[in-house]
């Protein structure tokens, strides 16, 4: 993929197949699933929809870690920029 790809990515409006297709070319150990994953009361005010996509599994000098995919929608009035702790 290259980079001029990677900005086009990274600059449209997110597209849940285009990432997966990205994230399963950038990480060869990329795996896929899709199920529902429950939060803390105050986190389910702040997201409308949360998946946990799958995990990223790296290895790093032969210790393996898994980096989860998640993909969230935010609740009506929540501003990232403003949000980000949350």
């Amino acid at each position: 993929m290259t980079q001029a790809q990677i900005q086009h990515i990274f600059q449209q409006r997110y597209n849940h197949n285009i990432w997966k297709q990205f994230l399963g070319q950038a990480f060869l150990n990329a795996r896929y699933y899709q199920s529902l994953k429950s939060y803390p009361a105050l986190i389910k005010m702040l997201l409308m929809k949360h998946f946990k996509l799958g995990y990223i599994l790296l290895d790093e000098e032969g210790i393996e870690r898994q980096v989860a995919i998640y993909e969230v929608v935010l609740a009506k009035g929540i501003v990232l920029e403003r949000n980000r702790l949350g």
